[in-house]
């Protein structure tokens, strides 16, 4: 799934939510502040979530899920792919 949001700090707000998450990483991609996060703990297997800041208070979100789970998928560098590709997009 991606998610566009306008006129809020994704990223910061990730952070700013202590609990919410197990899995919470800071992350850089393609130059922009980024959060990995994921509602299990690392490696995640499930799900994976990637928020990029793209401009001021702007954001998008790569999510993936995985169904069932598989523990040998990279579902967070799958996230992360396709994140850059659109922030790469987003860019050009």
């Amino acid at each position: 799934m991606l998610t566009l949001f306008d006129g809020v700090d994704r990223v910061a707000e990730e952070f700013g939510q202590p609990g919410r998450w197990l899995y919470l990483a800071a992350a850089e991609v393609r130059g922009q502040p980024a959060v990995v996060a994921s509602h299990e703990n690392n490696p995640p297997v499930a799900g994976c979530s990637v928020v990029v800041r793209v401009a001021e208070q702007q954001s998008v979100q790569a999510e993936l899920s995985v169904d069932p789970a598989d523990p040998t998928f990279p579902v967070c560098a799958k996230a992360r792919m396709v994140a850059e590709s659109v922030v790469g997009r987003l860019a050009s």
